[in-house]
């Protein structure tokens, strides 16, 4: 069976984001293939408290249909057929006795897309220009974010794989330094930050072991939960209008739709407007920009207040509880104090893109956090470790 085989298409998230949904996909299918796999992807779930809340919340955006304004059943499936392609493959994939060759794949799969990335950068997007004939630079690099939100959400567990097979920290190190750089010299501003934040998270962890993670934890819980309010406050102030002026223009209109997203879940604060209700709301209410013209919404560009605004107070509670759960269960995983840290900087450099950009039932996005954590679940499982030093340095804690 050809393992490799899905990672062929991870340079391809560059031109084409749902390249994403196809290396999930892929893997899924050869996960299936397998019998030994195919039997652990297809036992019975344990009733694991995360599982509970997390058929609760698809339950819950189920019924949300009654009140939706449009019958969103396509979407809602397309949904729920990636997640579930998710589950299947995170089984299958821990399953695995040997994933060193699944590891390598990744590497260099990892490396491809980097490179692909900086050449298109160098040169103005010359690949993607052969096919978007008269698109400018701009226009171009926009196209090319997905592909570089995928390799940022992707560089922890990279690194620590790395990591682990050479035993050499600044290789890891350089990894996410490298990234960062490519990241800056792009128009997606959210790539660098999330690198920075999940870096912070790292060394929180690494610093105050499980302290450090519900610190973390707790203070991404506190600012997405807020996040509604902060945009109201920092919209009375005329921060759009400054945004525009000494940043770009997206910001300014970012935190206008956050505010108006704010303003309608105010007025259905716990039942909210139905599943995917955003594309339908956010027409008829045009967001008034500090600028000349107006703009409507099809997400809030963000994921909690995109949960709040579709599924109400009752969804945001049951994410939340879901979300906690599932990271406590990564933690349990992580056996050593680097994994840990690991853990906590990849669940950080995700949100970061969950905070600020993309619509949260988008097939591509759903598929590229899944294969980010399914990376991830590879990179702390504990097979080698990294040093004896630090083996020790995590019993302490």
């Amino acid at each position: 069976m050809i393992r490799w085989l899905p990672f062929v298409f991870v340079p391809l998230v560059a031109w084409v984001k749902d390249a994403t949904v196809v290396i999930l996909a892929l893997g899924t299918i050869l996960a299936l293939a397998q019998p030994d796999l195919r039997r652990a992807a297809l036992a019975p779930p344990r009733f694991a408290p995360a599982v509970i809340v997390f058929v609760l919340f698809a339950a819950w955006t189920l019924a949300s249909f009654v009140w939706a304004p449009a019958l969103p059943m396509v979407n809602w499936a397309k949904a729920c057929a990636t997640i579930a392609m998710i589950a299947l493959l995170m089984r299958g994939i821990a399953a695995l006795p040997d994933p060193s060759q699944i590891v390598r794949c990744l590497l260099g799969a990892w490396a491809a897309l980097f490179v692909l990335l900086a050449v298109e950068r160098i040169t103005g997007g010359y690949f993607l220009g052969l096919v978007r004939v008269g698109a400018s630079p701009e226009r171009n690099f926009d196209t090319l974010s997905p592909g570089l939100t995928f390799l940022t959400c992707l560089t922890f567990p990279v690194a620590l794989m790395l990591w682990r097979k050479t035993g050499r920290a600044w290789m890891a190190m350089a990894v996410v330094i490298a990234c960062f750089a490519l990241g800056v010299t792009y128009r997606m501003d959210a790539a660098p930050i999330a690198l920075v934040a999940g870096a912070i998270a790292f060394v929180c962890v690494w610093i105050a072991g499980r302290i450090g993670v519900a610190a973390v934890a707790g203070m991404l819980a506190l600012v997405a939960v807020m996040w509604g309010t902060f945009s109201t406050l920092a919209w009375g102030d005329d921060l759009p209008v400054w945004l525009s002026q000494h940043f770009t223009r997206n910001w300014g209109l970012r935190v206008e739709i956050w505010h108006r997203v704010d303003e309608l879940i105010h007025a259905r604060p716990v039942l909210g407007y139905g599943f995917d209700a955003a594309r339908v709301v956010g027409e008829p209410n045009a967001v008034a920009v500090g600028v000349s013209r107006e703009v409507n919404f099809l997400h809030p560009h963000n994921g909690l207040l995109q949960v709040w605004l579709e599924l109400g107070a009752v969804g945001v509670v049951l994410f939340l509880a879901w979300s906690a759960l599932a990271l406590l269960s990564l933690q349990r995983r992580a056996t050593d104090r680097v994994s840990l840290a690991t853990t906590l900087a990849t669940a950080l450099a995700v949100s970061v893109f969950w905070e600020v950009s993309f619509g949260i039932w988008y097939g591509w996005w759903l598929a590229a956090i899944g294969l980010t954590f399914i990376a991830l679940r590879l990179a702390i499982r504990p097979s080698v470790p990294i040093a004896r030093t630090d083996t020790a340095h995590s019993r302490s804690s």
